[in-house]
């Protein structure tokens, strides 16, 4: 899902399960390093299936991938240096839709809304990949 990083506080602290206890300590950890002002979108991985949560923080110029597993935050920076972002989605239904972003060291990171979701959630996916897309 795509959220701005207020909302995704505020969907966070709404909720009463493990998920909010591990955001809870990850929004202390990450304004400790950022400045969350600058954070223009949040795009959350795997919310919704049984796949460790990845969690993409976008700011002007650089792209903070955050995943939680068991008990470590791992925090990653990446600059942007984009190269080539390609969106695919199916002819019929826009069922599938990816977007696949290449950077100048050759690394890549794929949203895909099928993989990074489940079926209910799926079409809402897609919208937020097309929005990434048109942000990036």
């Amino acid at each position: 899902m795509l959220y701005t990083y207020n909302d995704l506080k505020m969907h966070c602290a709404n909720r009463v399960d493990i998920f909010r206890a591990q955001y809870v300590n990850f929004f202390e950890i990450l304004e400790d390093l950022y400045n969350s002002e600058e954070i223009k979108k949040v795009y959350i991985k795997n919310l919704f299936n049984s796949n460790d949560v990845q969690t993409f923080f976008f700011f002007e110029g650089k792209i903070v991938k955050m995943t939680i597993s068991d008990l470590l935050f791992n925090i990653e920076e990446i600059k942007y240096g984009i190269v080539k972002k390609q969106l695919s989605t199916s002819r019929k239904f826009e069922r599938d839709v990816q977007l696949k972003l290449t950077f100048d060291d050759s690394s890549e990171i794929i949203f895909n809304n099928c993989k990074d979701s489940n079926p209910d959630f799926q079409w809402d996916y897609g919208q937020d990949i097309k929005e990434l897309y048109k942000f990036l």
